[in-house]
């Protein structure tokens, strides 16, 4: 798989096919230390994808019960950015449609309520602006949020994503809404107003 690019290498795949085969002791442990140990953290953070689908496997019950455990306010808050950086990963390869309705609503308070963090919202925020509807109440109060986390960026990789971000959830206001052109002004306004090196 590295030939392709693919952060995994022929290694890594071998362990992850094993992992999918073992028993649920062996994805709590492989869980537990990717979400308390920053070593961990830090080689799942570079390649989510393939660790989530092996750990998975089709059964929506597992994706559901790792977001669960591991999408929470607190793993979005702690100090340890290794630590942090692995519950993002979850959060951008999380499909919100494969969760249990109470798991999703708890996926979306807690990534909605955290988007003022540049780093979740870079990886939370076009997929919660996949669950919103036309006209949906909460679109206004992201928006405010992702505002913050741009007025915090420095990085021009994070503004870009940000700003796509912030697109996507804007899209979502009602056509009539007469706060879209505020929400576009008060957007370029916070741009102009990032640093960007």
């Amino acid at each position: 798989m590295a030939h392709n690019g693919d952060p995994v290498d022929d290694a890594a795949a071998a362990g992850l096919a094993e992992l999918a085969g073992r028993s649920w002791v062996t994805r709590w442990l492989v869980a537990r230390d990717i979400f308390s140990l920053p070593q961990d953290a830090q080689w799942f953070a570079a390649a989510p994808g393939p660790v989530v689908r092996a750990w998975a496997r089709l059964d929506p019950d597992r994706l559901d019960e790792l977001v669960k455990s591991h999408v929470t306010p607190e793993a979005l808050q702690q100090s340890d950015h290794q630590l942090k950086t692995a519950a993002e990963a979850l959060i951008g390869v999380t499909s919100v449609p494969a969760l249990r309705d109470e798991t999703k609503v708890a996926f979306e308070r807690t990534v909605g309520g955290a988007l003022a963090d540049p780093e979740t919202a870079v990886s939370g925020a076009t997929i919660l602006a996949g669950v919103l509807t036309e006209g949906d109440s909460r679109a206004n109060e992201w928006l405010a949020a992702l505002r913050e986390a741009i007025g915090k960026t420095t990085g021009s990789h994070q503004l870009s994503a940000l700003a796509q971000a912030y697109a996507a959830v804007a899209g979502k206001l009602k056509e009539a809404d007469p706060h879209a052109a505020e929400e576009l002004a008060t957007l370029r306004e916070t741009i102009g107003k990032t640093t960007n090196p």
